[in-house]
């Protein structure tokens, strides 16, 4: 018996790992929400983008329904969810390149050009990036 998984976990696993094989900073883009377990002044942000490399999140897992993974926050430890249905884009950062997921309730970013600082595409939206801290290493 094998277990099936729903199209968005493998292409955000597909991109995750392309990007660490090429040494980019793997990064979401997703429309935040109370669920997802972030502090207060992320979840009122229309969008946000978040760092999802080895050094800034701990226990990355990606289910059928979300990924997860802890992440320090203004010195705080959070353990995040997102929701697929959440997630816009996942990408490598230096180079802008990764896929913009259709299941993303704002379609406007189908056709975006991620970059490090902005997003441009043909309609403006307002995007505010996150550098989620990243965890000390103890000896």
């Amino acid at each position: 018996m094998y277990s099936r998984f729903n199209i968005e976990a493998t292409v955000v696993y597909s991109i995750y790992q392309w990007c660490i094989s090429n040494r980019y900073t793997p990064c979401i883009l997703f429309m935040p929400s109370v669920n997802n377990n972030l502090p207060d002044r992320l979840v009122r942000l229309e969008e946000l983008v978040i760092n999802l490399s080895r050094k800034a999140v701990q226990k990355l897992t990606i289910s059928n329904e979300a990924l997860a993974f802890s992440s320090s926050f203004s010195g705080l430890t959070h353990n995040v969810k997102i929701w697929f249905v959440q997630l816009a884009a996942v990408y490598g950062l230096e180079v802008g390149n990764g896929v913009t997921m259709y299941s993303y309730p704002f379609a406007r970013v189908k056709r975006a050009t991620i970059n490090r600082n902005t997003i441009n595409s043909k309609t403006n939206f307002k995007v505010t990036f996150c550098i989620n801290e990243e965890f000390e290493t103890k000896p």
